[in-house]
């Protein structure tokens, strides 16, 4: 089957799939570049579903690396630099990047977690790293991937004026007690997250500070029906009205002296799949394609009400990101699976699942204006210490 595919001529570029194009007038105005393509074929490529992940193969996974990490321990860490920090068994060992910290050797991560929490018993925290990256590639139907971070815990207790009250406070640990005890022993393996039992004193001087023009931002989302990558003049009206959060955000700060730095419309669609005209115009799978639409569509109907100024909206001036948090025009975790080859959505993405809503929030159009950044203190005061603890972090990612 061939459909025409969309693609605004501002955002035109060269693909490989094109056969033939011709132009044609938008509502607004517009150029738009319609391109011939075979949607069955693209959209077999940009299918994001694919067969569940065997829990057993992700036990296999991760106890292999295990294995390869005590086995290669040695060798890892010396030639960390010619190869090993690429592969897969680096996620089991802790590196510290920052410029006067990485002449430091990558550390084991059963190693690293009983940092500040010697007692640890290292198998007990194996077996609990195992079975979380087990669950969580089970929730998340992926192969997971192990992140470690070390951080600094702050006590959410009184803030001190000076270093030295700071101190004095920590000489007398019964108040952080349970604070401190959240990340020792059984509950730092449970938790995946290990930390000090002395607080750090000094941190500090916190102060706060405020942006004398923060930026104005706008999700219009709902402006945009499922499928929809147009804008009704009323609704853009409506956007732009003085009632509206994001104008009158944006007139108050130029009222108040604001030069207007930047304007950026961020889009996202999410990735079930473009039904109606949507997916005759851009496939079912033309999720990049839709989402840049409702981008284009918010500058031509939305930034000419907002901005007073023709040359702050400009094509050269507004920067569009409509790849969303996964690259390919969405955001949000793929909700469909294969199933004996045919692709089937997930129990928790369809009507009434317990994910659902996760849907519609990878689906936005935003846009964001900054001005030229001014930071004030918010007080004239001296700052505040808090004691903290010194702590190390397990955590999981689909890759």
């Amino acid at each position: 089957m061939r459909v025409l595919g969309l693609i605004i001529l501002s955002t035109l570029t060269t693909s490989s799939w094109a056969e033939e194009s011709c132009s044609a007038m938008t509502s607004f105005g517009e150029v738009e570049n319609l391109i011939e393509v075979n949607c069955e074929l693209e959209d077999q490529k940009r299918s994001c579903a694919k067969t569940p992940v065997d829990p057993d193969a992700i036990k296999k996974s991760i106890t292999s690396l295990f294995d390869s990490a005590t086995t290669d321990r040695a060798k890892i860490i010396q030639q960390w630099d010619n190869g090993y920090k690429a592969r897969p068994v680096s996620q089991l060992f802790y590196k510290d990047n920052r410029k006067y910290n990485n002449q430091k050797p990558p550390e084991f991560i059963l190693e690293w977690f009983k940092r500040n929490n010697p007692d640890i018993d290292q198998e007990a925290l194996k077996a609990k790293i195992i079975d979380s990256y087990v669950q969580f590639g089970k929730q998340y139907d992926c192969l997971p991937k192990i992140h470690t971070r070390d951080v600094s815990r702050v006590f959410p207790g009184p803030k001190y004026k000076t270093e030295q009250e700071s101190r004095n406070a920590v000489r007398d640990l019964s108040q952080f007690q349970d604070f401190i005890n959240k990340g020792r022993g059984e509950m730092a393996v449970d938790g995946l997250v290990s930390c000090s039992d002395k607080p750090n004193p000094g941190h500090g001087p916190w102060k706060t500070v405020s942006y004398l023009y923060p930026p104005c931002s706008g999700n219009i989302t709902q402006n945009f029906a499922n499928n929809a990558w147009t804008i009704s003049p009323s609704e853009a009206q409506s956007i732009a009205s003085s009632n509206g959060e994001l104008s009158r955000c944006i007139q108050e700060s130029i009222k108040n002296g604001a030069k207007i730095h930047h304007v950026s419309v961020i889009a996202s669609a999410s990735a079930l799949n473009n039904t109606g005209a949507a997916k005759e115009r851009f496939c079912a799978k033309g999720f990049r394609e839709l989402s840049e639409a409702r981008a284009q569509s918010a500058i031509s109907s939305v930034l000419p009400l907002l901005l007073p100024d023709p040359s702050l909206y400009a094509p050269d001036k507004v920067e569009v990101k409509s790849e969303g948090s996964n690259g390919d025009g969405t955001s949000g975790d793929c909700p469909y699976k294969l199933v004996n080859g045919k692709e089937v959505i997930k129990p928790e993405y369809a009507l009434g699942g317990s994910r659902r809503a996760e849907l519609d929030n990878a689906r936005y159009v935003t846009i964001v204006v900054t001005f030229d950044e001014k930071i004030n203190p918010a007080s004239n005061g001296p700052g505040h210490y808090q004691p903290s603890l010194d702590c190390q972090e397990i955590s999981f990612r689909c890759r």
